[in-house]
Formats: structure tokens, C-alpha cells, sequence
């Protein structure tokens, strides 16, 4: 996170596995990736679980997961 922005080009490439694992357990398009990346940011338990592994991980997620839906996803 301290060496890259949430649309970096490494950092996308992991979202990109992270919305096809997303869909493989739940179909997803732009609209629900964008309300699971709020959800991340926003809902105290995830902010809780993200942030135990590094803190502000869970709103660096959010904002990546919000510029692959709006930029790069191929819905």
C-alpha cells in the first residue's frame, strides 16, 4: 500500500483475481463490485477484519475496487 495507489497497475491486476473470485461465489457486474468495495469501507466488521491485517487496508480496497469497476471491468 505505501509504494502504490489503489488504481496502480500491480495493484489492479490483484483486484482483477479479486472480482473473478468475487464471481465465482456470487455472479457479480460493476454495480455490485462497486457496493461490495462500500461495504468494505463503510461496515464496521470488515473495516475491523481488513484493518487487522494492515490498517486502512479496507478503505485502499474499497477505492481499488471502485476504480476497476468504473475503468477497467468489461461488463
Amino acid at each position: 500500500m505505501e509504494d502504490n495507489t489503489p488504481d496502480s497497475k500491480k495493484i489492479q491486476k490483484l483486484i482483477v483475481k479479486h472480482f473473478k473470485l468475487i464471481g465465482t461465489l456470487n455472479p457479480t457486474n460493476k454495480q455490485s463490485y462497486i457496493e461490495l468495495a462500500n461495504l468494505y469501507s463503510e461496515h464496521e466488521d470488515f473495516i475491523s477484519f481488513f484493518d487487522n491485517y494492515h490498517k486502512g487496508l479496507s478503505d485502499f480496497l474499497s477505492k481499488a475496487m471502485i476504480y476497476f469497476a468504473k475503468n477497467e471491468s468489461k461488463e
